[in-house]
């Protein structure tokens, strides 16, 4: 398992935005496809998404 680590805690905003912009992604492609089809990718994408906000909530732990 990967894990998505953010040092900074001016990067969580990034990482935010990025996990935002995954999503966007991840979204799009699923529903741009016909019914009943599948593709990995988007199983990849949030596994990845998952990882990123594992990290994210890890980081704003950290904070309080």
């Amino acid at each position: 398992m990967s894990k998505f680590v953010i040092e900074k805690s001016d990067c969580l905003d990034a990482a935010t935005r990025n996990l935002y912009d995954l999503l966007d992604v991840v979204c799009e492609l699923q529903f741009d496809l016909a019914p009943k089809q599948s593709d990995r990718r988007i199983d990849s994408l949030l596994w990845i998404a998952r990882d990123m906000s594992e990290g994210i909530v890890a980081r704003m732990g950290d904070r309080s």
